[in-house]
């Protein structure tokens, strides 16, 4: 017996909020009325069309509809993606049901963040064309995103969830696109070109493509007198070349390169008025020009070989540079109290290989990964403020902590079989995971603190470096079991059930304030899934529907035994268990589409088991953090609302188009730990116009929270400060295609 108890909260509009859903929504039905005028005035039945229904599924290693998938599943394409207001991807993310863009969590799915409440593994897993990758994510140039939801094991192991991006893939027909764009508030300047075609008429073709963006700013910083703080510098390039040594029935070859530079000056953080009240004048008093510096690099190699007419082989080897550089203020305050510096260099190379068999009734996948990553974190502690007196001049500390070395090797096996009015699909995953987790960790006091505890952390890490070269390995190896069941009510209609396992491993630490190296073991996420899939109104409407249950088992959070920040482990101590609906649908017209997007969700810290240390035959506990921890029983997980909803149109005639989006959503807590902290509920509303040349030439204008609501994203009483979404934005953009 399944029972889903949900009791959402209605939400509760201001008047302002009220004229801003009211008008969205007419705008909706006024913009529709040409296209279902066009169907009435030609008094005869338009052709039927649902895209949507068309589109493949590739995130999951095998090739399926958007009906057949039994995942809950968002999908975009870039024709829609072009039509609408976001800036970036985290932008789209953020109208997803169940999904939510947090400045501290990070992406946040179905009540789990991308680092989960402790660990070191990511719940999420990234995948490109099929490829695994450690994030180098970009909007530009993109042909279809994929958002699945929920514990999965593709290529690796996802606990929150999978998102799968293909690029444009070189074509033998020259075309391209290029795009100039500027909002003036924020001095937000971005271009972008792609391009491609034949080089060797049905044997070699190419495509490139770049993009830049600058942006100053919307915070100004009193302290330093920058007033384009929170500032962004980004460049993308992206190129693959395909070869068809004997034409397109025969092998293919491709290389491919991804580099990605982003600079960010400032976190954003306001710290000056009265907040939240005077949110809106963005200024705030920080005494360094902080910044986070990140490159990435991949270069991949592709062969694809068609075995039978039934069955492909794919084989992906990569190489992912990724360097990141930051600057962090230790209190987000103007006095001078200190900073951390860091610097990471890290080398990931990977080998995947994918066999897929489809014929009339029969689809199964055998898959196959192995990653090696190689990764040093230099940092520099100065004057930290947190342990230190007053006046603590001169004291500086540099590391190099947890250089990790690691290889992951694993495998998958997924079959799926069509009967005449039902499908089922049933897969194993398996995971090894070995690690020299902390394998020429390096530590340097390079001068006194002036605090005795401070400098006896740090001798402590230095010691222990003897045994940490002998001792320093982890392994684990875990099986991820799936398995779903579809039913055809209809040619149009399937019900069905899917219960998957995913699984995040374990690690070994450092107890710097006890001398010792401890281990944590994996934890697990299991969700069970009810999901509809069903075309209505004649296929004019889409409608994807995913009712779930789970829970994740053996949480990893960090835990203090004692005051010191030295002395804290991460353990397995927490269970969290969630449930909810997630619903997508879409409404085609003949020039317009129609798109919702809905969610609910509970989710709760349920089961708290308090740890014990063994120090010396004596049992170590804290009570004050026991008793605190307790108390999160059934709290709410932050920065996952128990509702939200999103509505959008998108409407072409002619050489006129059109969008609008509106996103509402409930405040949540904003941590764990500060039990004040909080982000707004908000109501958003954006929208583009444009007209399209005959040449290929395209001018749009477009706002982003169009009724210029102040939200915060996250706010703290205690510290005072907070971070601000941003304000209405009016910009303007030039597009030229050729080719298309």
């Amino acid at each position: 017996m399944i029972s889903f108890l949900m009791s959402p909260r209605l939400p509760k509009f201001s008047l302002a909020q009220n004229k801003c859903v009211y008008v969205s929504l007419g705008l909706v039905w006024l913009t529709c009325q040409p296209a279902m005028a066009n169907e009435s005035e030609n008094g005869q039945e338009q052709e039927k069309s649902n895209p949507i229904e068309q589109l493949i599924v590739t995130a999951d290693q095998l090739e399926t509809t958007v009906n057949e998938t039994q995942y809950s599943l968002s999908i975009f394409q870039d024709g829609d993606l072009r039509r609408q207001t976001d800036r970036d991807l985290n932008d789209l993310l953020g109208r997803i049901p169940n999904i939510e863009v947090d400045p501290l969590e990070g992406l946040v799915i179905r009540g789990l963040a991308s680092l989960g409440t402790g660990g070191d593994q990511r719940t999420q897993l990234y995948l490109i064309d099929g490829a695994w990758t450690p994030g180098i994510f970009h909007k530009w140039d993109i042909d279809q995103l994929e958002v699945l939801r929920g514990a999965q094991s593709t290529i690796g192991s996802a606990t929150s969830g999978t998102f799968g991006l293909r690029y444009k893939e070189p074509g033998f027909v020259s075309s391209g696109n290029m795009m100039v764009s500027f909002e003036p508030d924020a001095n937000d300047r971005e271009a972008g070109i792609a391009f491609g075609g034949p080089l060797i008429d049905n044997q070699l073709s190419y495509r490139l493509a770049a993009y830049s963006r600058v942006n100053d700013g919307l915070v100004e910083n009193q302290f330093s007198g920058d007033n384009g703080w929170q500032n962004l510098s980004e460049k993308f390039a992206r190129g693959k070349l395909n070869w068809y040594p004997h034409g397109f029935d025969g092998d293919e070859f491709a290389l491919e390169f991804y580099h990605l530079n982003r600079n960010t000056g400032g976190s954003g953080w306001i710290n000056q008025g009265s907040l939240p009240e005077d949110a809106s004048n963005r200024k705030t008093a920080i005494e360094r020009d902080l910044y986070y510096n990140v490159e990435i690099s991949d270069f991949r190699f592709r062969y694809k070989r068609q075995v039978s007419p039934q069955t492909t082989l794919n084989l992906i080897a990569s190489l992912n540079v990724n360097k990141s550089h930051s600057l962090e203020d230790r209190n987000n305050q103007p006095e001078d109290n200190g900073f951390t510096e860091r610097g990471n260099n890290n080398k990931n190379y990977a080998i995947s290989g994918n066999l897929l068999h489809d014929n009339k009734n029969w689809q199964w996948s055998a898959s196959f990964y192995s990653f090696y990553f190689d990764t040093q974190n230099t940092t520099d502690v100065v004057i930290s403020l947190d342990f230190l007196p007053a006046d603590p001049a001169n004291w500086q500390v540099r590391y190099i902590l947890n250089n990790k070395n690691w290889w992951i090797t694993g495998g998958r096996l997924m079959g799926q079989y069509y009967g005449s009015s039902w499908y089922a699909s049933a897969g194993v995953s398996l995971d090894d995971d070995r690690a020299d987790t902390l394998r020429g960790t390096e530590h340097r006091r390079i001068s006194s603190s002036g605090n005795p505890a401070v400098d006896a952390a740090y001798d402590n890490l230095i010691a222990l470096q003897p045994a940490i070269e002998k001792n320093g390995k982890y392994r684990f190896g875990r099986a991820n079991p799936t398995f779903a069941f579809g039913y055809h009510l209809s040619s149009t209609t399937t019900l069905g059930i899917k219960l998957e396992q995913a699984s995040r491993r374990g690690w070994d630490r450092i107890n710097a304030f006890r001398a010792q190296i401890y281990s944590y073991d994996p934890e697990t996420a299991r969700d069970l899934d009810l999901f509809l899939r069903t075309s209505l109104f004649d296929n004019r409407m889409q409608l994807n529907a995913n009712f779930f249950t789970g829970y994740i088992r053996d949480q990893q959070i960090e835990y203090c035994f004692s005051s010191s920040a030295f002395d804290c482990h991460i353990v397995n101590a927490v269970r969290t268990d969630r449930k909810g609906l997630e619903l997508d649908s879409w409404l085609f017209f003949d020039n317009a589409k129609i798109w919702v997007a809905a969610s609910l969700l509970d989710a709760k810290f349920r089961k708290f088991t308090p740890p014990v240390l063994k120090e010396e035959g004596v049992l170590v506990t804290n009570p004050e953090i026991d008793i605190f921890l307790k108390s999160l029983e059934s709290v709410e997980v932050p920065s996952s609302p128990s509702w939200k909803f999103s509505a959008g149109l998108i409407y072409e005639k002619g050489a006129f188009f059109s969008s609008l989006d509106l996103t509402i959503r409930p405040g949540t807590l904003g941590s764990v730990i500060l039990a004040d902290v909080s982000n707004d509920q908000r109501t958003l509303l954006n929208g583009r116009v444009g007209w399209r040349f005959r040449n290929g030439l395209e001018l749009s204008l477009w706002g982003r929270n169009l009724a210029d609501e102040v939200y915060l994203t996250y706010f703290s009483p205690e510290e005072p400060g907070a971070y601000v979404g941003d304000p209405r934005q009016i910009g303007l953009t030039i597009q030229y295609d050729w080719g298309n």
